[in-house]
């Protein structure tokens, strides 16, 4: 099984029970079972398939690889790209490389903290909206630059952020898209 095979119908990858997630990701974690060092493997499945590693979800890896929770919390949190807290429903990673910075990236910062009504570094509470901020998304030559749900957008201009989240939201609340 994939970890991008569809969810159980009624899975709430916010809330779920120890049970739930065993039942869902015991067989994504199946093809790991004898390979050496599959901790960090097993890690990112989780990720993509949930958005985040819960503690429920490290208890069930740390039973499958018949270790402690704390073992697999250490790798956990050494690796910031893996999230132990749940995901926004739009996350938004502003670049703050040198080619966005000189050619606007603040003031495209501003625009996306003012829209949510958050700051770099934040959730809103009602997880609808997160912000991060990157060295580099990688298209210099496009810049300013930010990722919307991991989508990157280059050459934006006022104004076009506003509606790119406004529609972000919009496709994730309908089920078309986001995290996982």
């Amino acid at each position: 099984m994939s970890s991008d095979a569809a969810l159980p119908a009624g899975f709430d990858r916010r809330n779920a029970s120890y049970e739930q997630i065993r039942a869902d990701f015991w067989p994504v974690m199946a093809p790991y079972a004898d390979l050496e060092g599959a901790i960090l493997p097993i890690l990112h499945e989780a990720q993509r398939r949930y958005g985040w590693v819960s503690e429920t979800t490290v208890r069930v890896i740390a039973e499958f690889l018949r270790t402690t929770p704390p073992s697999v919390y250490a790798v956990l949190t050494y690796y910031h790209e893996l999230m132990t807290t749940p995901p926004a429903d739009v996350h938004v990673l502003v670049c703050a490389g040198p080619a966005c910075r000189v050619a606007g990236g603040p003031r495209l910062q501003a625009e996306v903290e003012e829209s949510t009504g958050i700051t770099v570094g934040d959730t809103r509470r009602d997880l609808a909206y997160s912000i991060g901020s990157s060295a580099c998304l990688g298209i210099c030559m496009h810049p300013p630059v930010a990722a919307i749900n991991l989508a990157v957008r280059g050459n934006l201009r006022p104004g076009q952020v506003n509606r790119m989240l406004r529609e972000a939201l919009a496709r994730v609340r309908q089920g078309e898209g986001g995290h996982g």
